[in-house]
């Protein structure tokens, strides 16, 4: 039977460490949120792993496969040629099961066992995740000729940080960052999680992922030199590899859990091994951290060190078995006040999406990717996936119905744009990005796109589903055509439909209640439910556009429910219904001076009286349908 969704699986076969991991976590949500707005339904994404903490999978929300890693079978006294082979027909079998639509294999091109010579050659899209190695390393003829065999090769790194790989399809994403900006939490609710008073210095220690070797010597190494200072506390972030001894106090908080860098935003230094992830995550959250270095196979983590020691970005300890040296590196990290700044200047952006987006190259095409990077704005992001369920429905149909291609344009200048980028010095590159932020094509679409998220929210806030509040947004869209906006910019009526809804809906109550008119209160007091089924029964305003029309529609509205003296909920809605269904029928084809003139007439006869209702919501007076003759009726 066919499938019907992508698959995407990510090969994360490695020795000790969570870098792979890490990064492939970070590129994977990229990789899901880009192919849902793409295909319309969220792909499948596994994880074929080797790693021991699976747990940073789960909480990511990814599924995985797994066999032992090699620390493991170590540990274990497993004979290792056995295991070898074992592992190679595990991965042999898992991924012909699996028939991935795309691979992405991080760092080891062949594989941890070389064992993906034989399946390089399938019927899959094949892209790489080429991180920066030792030069010796990579120039292994093993290493040079699985390359080859990629449909794309992306490199986590800024142009001019790496070396460049032998590969002419190779293209730079930037480093990749797994924190964003919006998983990093107030200074003040880090320190009531962590239990710490909000004025003492946190310093936060790191071995890496917890699995290397002098994991445990470092950290207690760490803790000796510094544990004892009464102005600060320690967050020790072992990791979730960590299996030695724990260290405790009542200034020390030791974390073994996923997501540690969300309390970044709190602390005041840092000292770190320089992994790939861990370095990248406290630059670019502008943490003061000195690194030091540990001894890898294939990773430089010196050489990564010192680019950013020459930037001045961060301070480096050559030995933490030296507790003064620790001591007198720590006291310059806290003494710098302008070492966060230039740590985070030295690594402003996170190149998760562009190296997601990369990695699909050989999936879509360069127009679709380019609407898919357009659209999947932070604001967007948060939004969706901040919603209980259903979220994917905003990205996949949602947002593509609002946004057309044709209304994005520039496809092609922004691609060509994008690899001018990627070619600059960072500096440079990062220059060039603050000027188009400030472009009013950019910002138009921003607006809109934070207009909508703002709607979504407002509906989940107010107790409506997810697929009511879309369907209402369809509706308006009808009620309200772009053909009858004063302007011809889409994104602009987007904005303000979008806005427009979220005050007459979910935030009707916005301005101060003293200067909120009756008939505005009366519309107020009902149930978001119940003002979205009226707004859906209203008729459209043929000849407004969209600020008349919504401001002239509610009006009616609350004018209707004033009409009505009667406690009963639904008598006072079996009443307004009745006068939409009236008002359709008396003006087929509604007119913006049609509904000013009854809303006109519904004002004075509710001055004198005379549209006095009772309780069985029959009106006393003459129907307030009536009207100016002839008004509103159109040949």
């Amino acid at each position: 039977m066919s499938r019907s969704v992508r698959r995407i699986v990510l090969y994360a076969v490695n020795g000790a460490g969570l870098g792979h991991v890490t990064r492939l976590v970070a590129v994977a949500r990229w990789l899901r949120r880009t192919v849902t707005l793409l295909e319309g339904k969220p792909p499948e994404v596994l994880f074929l792993t080797s790693s021991e903490a699976t747990q940073v999978l789960s909480d990511a929300g990814f599924a995985s496969f797994k066999l032992p890693s090699k620390t493991l079978v170590r540990a274990t006294g497993m004979n290792m040629v056995s295991y070898r082979r074992h592992a190679k027909h595990f991965v042999w079998n898992t991924l012909g099961t699996m028939a991935p639509d795309l691979l992405v294999v991080d760092t080891f091109p062949s594989g941890s066992f070389d064992e993906l010579f034989q399946l390089l050659d399938g019927p899959f899209a094949k892209s790489f995740v080429c991180r920066e190695v030792k030069p010796e390393y990579a120039r292994r003829p093993v290493y040079q000729a699985a390359l080859s065999l990629y449909d794309a090769v992306v490199v986590p790194h800024e142009q001019g940080r790496a070396r460049t790989p032998k590969h002419p399809h190779a293209r730079f994403s930037g480093e990749v960052v797994q924190v964003e900006s919006c998983d990093v939490l107030a200074r003040g609710e880090a320190s009531r999680l962590l239990g710490i008073d909000p004025d003492v210095r946190l310093v936060y220690l790191s071995a890496g992922g917890g699995g290397d070797p002098s994991s445990e010597a470092t950290l207690h190494a760490l803790h000796s030199a510094i544990g004892g200072r009464s102005d600060v506390h320690l967050l020790i972030g072992a990791g979730p590899l960590y299996r030695g001894a724990r260290l405790n106090g009542p200034s020390v908080t030791w974390w073994t859990e996923p997501r540690v860098s969300r309390f970044f935003g709190r602390v005041d230094a840092a000292i770190s091994a320089a992994g790939y992830n861990t370095f990248h995550e406290l630059l670019h959250l502008g943490v003061p951290t000195v690194f030091y270095d540990q001894p890898k196979v294939a990773d430089d983590q010196r050489g990564r060190v010192e680019q950013a020691v020459a930037q001045r970005a961060c301070l480096r300890v050559a030995d933490v078995s030296d507790p003064e040296a620790v001591r007198q590196a720590l006291e310059a990290a806290l003494a710098d006040p302008e070492l966060g700044s230039r740590a985070r200047a030295f690594l402003p952006h996170s190149g998760a999406q562009r190296a997601a987006e990369l990695l699909l190259g050989p999936c879509y095409s360069d127009a679709q990717l380019d609407r898919a990077r357009a659209l999947l704005t932070p604001a967007i992001v948060r939004c969706v996936e901040g919603l209980p369920d259903r979220g994917a429905a905003v990205l996949g149909r949602w947002l593509p119905e609002l946004f057309p291609a044709a209304t994005l344009g520039g496809a092609g200048a922004e691609r060509t744009l994008q690899r001018l980028l990627e070619r600059l010095p960072s500096d440079a590159a990062e220059a060039v990005r603050e000027i188009l932020d400030d472009e009013p094509s950019r910002s138009s679409l921003d607006a809109a796109l934070h207009a909508v998220s703002r709607y979504v929210t407002g509906a989940t806030e107010s107790g409506v589903s997810l697929d009511a509040a879309l369907s209402v947004l369809e509706v308006a869209r009808k009620k309200h055509p772009l053909r009858q906006e004063p302007h011809n910019d889409a994104h602009r009526w987007v904005e303000r439909l979008a806005d427009s809804l979220t005050s007459l809906l979910w935030q009707p109550t916005r301005d101060s209640a003293p200067a909120v008119e009756e008939s505005h209160r009366a519309w107020c007091a009902l149930g978001a439910a119940d003002r979205v089924d009226l707004y859906k029964r209203c008729p459209r305003v043929v000849d407004a556009s969209l600020g008349p029309a919504v401001a002239g529609l509610s009006r009616w509205l609350g004018l209707r429910l004033l009409e009505v003296d009667s406690a009963d909920a639904s008598g006072r809605l079996g009443y307004v219904i009745a006068g939409l269904r009236d008002l359709k029928k008396r003006y087929p084809r509604l007119t913006g001076a049609a509904l000013e003139a009854l809303n006109a007439s519904a004002v004075s006869a509710s001055a004198s009286g005379s549209h006095a209702v009772g309780a069985s919501g029959v009106p006393a007076g003459s129907s307030h349908l009536a009207g100016p003759a002839g008004v509103g009726r159109l040949p």
